[in-house]
């Protein structure tokens, strides 16, 4: 009985390697590589399970790469805001500090 040829993912893994998660997405082409591999030298039930973890790899590392811009976004608004807080209150404290007249 033949079975049918796996889908390797590369296209995702290589994807998720250069726009996510690199060190994941390394994982996810190698084992993209190994399922092309062994389908070619008719190892179907390995190369289902290499395209399986290929699979699972690439959405590891898009899941991880969101994870890390969530986290960044985050990062980014709470400094915003804090930026924002202090410099008024920066701006408060020197509007109450009486001035000399001299500008110099």
């Amino acid at each position: 009985m033949i079975s049918a040829r796996p889908p390797d993912y590369t296209v995702a893994a290589v994807l998720a390697c250069i726009f996510c998660f690199t060190p994941v997405g390394l994982l996810a082409i190698f084992n993209a590589m190994q399922s092309k591999t062994m389908a070619n030298i008719g190892y179907i039930k390995e190369a289902k399970r290499h395209s399986r973890l290929a699979k699972r790899f690439a959405i590891t590392s898009l899941a991880i790469g969101i994870l890390f811009v969530c986290i960044y976004i985050a990062y980014i608004v709470v400094v915003v805001r804090y930026v924002m807080v202090v410099g008024s209150a920066i701006d408060a404290q020197q509007g109450s500090i009486p001035r000399s007249g001299y500008s110099g």
